[in-house]
């Protein structure tokens, strides 16, 4: 089983990072596609974000400083979407016909923090050192948070924290049983907000690469991969613009 585990975390980062930028093309370049390539394009996308989660948590596991993670994370959130707002307003005005509105939801680097925050919370209620009142408090603190992605208008929605609790569940249960009823819940919860939007389906793909993760980081770039998000979003949220007269 160990043998087919080839891919590092930073191999899964690619693999996220382009599925996402195939996906970008297909929403900012939407009028130089028909039908059938925008499905094509949207559906290899789908597989990416459950991707980001998967890394997200082993980001969370493997890190020497959570608060520092969850500052950078939190810091890269608010740029991006100010810089997202700035620009979005800047092209809708000088391109009023061209209908990509991506700048009005709450981008999906904020989820990710939240879900980091999320699983410091699990760990928590997980610790056996935890007192009663501690664990009773988490949960009802978790409950929270989900109600409030009911209403927040942010990329996934509540499908983010969905999936990141599951992986994490999965991560540290042994019981190969158990382990099989959360990723069967997983599934149908997923399902069940996705029922609308056939093309979710193709998120389930992500799990192939999931279960080919061997544990290893792979090389190390620094920071890049932090800027890469809001630097080609709004990159093609521009072209896109442009070229649409």
């Amino acid at each position: 089983m160990n043998n087919i585990k080839c891919l590092s975390s930073f191999d899964i980062k690619i693999i996220a990072f382009v599925t996402m930028i195939i996906d970008h093309i297909a929403v900012f370049f939407y009028y130089f596609f028909n039908e059938e390539m925008y499905d094509i394009l949207r559906a290899i996308g789908r597989i990416s974000m459950p991707l980001f989660v998967f890394l997200i948590y082993q980001g969370f596991k493997h890190t020497s400083s959570i608060n520092k993670y969850k500052r950078r994370l939190l810091i890269l959130a608010v740029l991006t979407q100010i810089l997202q707002i700035i620009i979005g307003i800047i092209i809708n005005s000088i391109y009023p016909d061209y209908s990509v509105y991506f700048y009005e939801k709450i981008n999906i680097i904020f989820s990710l923090y939240i879900l980091l925050n999320i699983f410091s919370i699990l760990d928590i209620i997980k610790n056996k050192n935890s007192k009663d009142r501690e664990r009773l408090f988490g949960v009802v603190l978790i409950i929270i948070i989900s109600l409030l992605y009911c209403f927040l208008n942010i990329e996934y929605g509540l499908v983010v924290p969905i999936i990141g609790i599951c992986i994490y569940c999965i991560d540290k249960l042994k019981n190969n049983y158990k382990k099989v009823i959360i990723t069967f819940l997983g599934i149908v919860s997923y399902m069940a907000i996705y029922i609308h939007q056939p093309l979710g389906f193709f998120a389930f793909i992500s799990i192939i690469f999931m279960i080919l993760y061997n544990g290893k980081k792979g090389p190390n770039l620094g920071r890049i991969f932090y800027v890469l998000y809001p630097i080609h979003i709004n990159i093609l949220y521009i072209i896109g613009a442009i070229l649409s007269k």
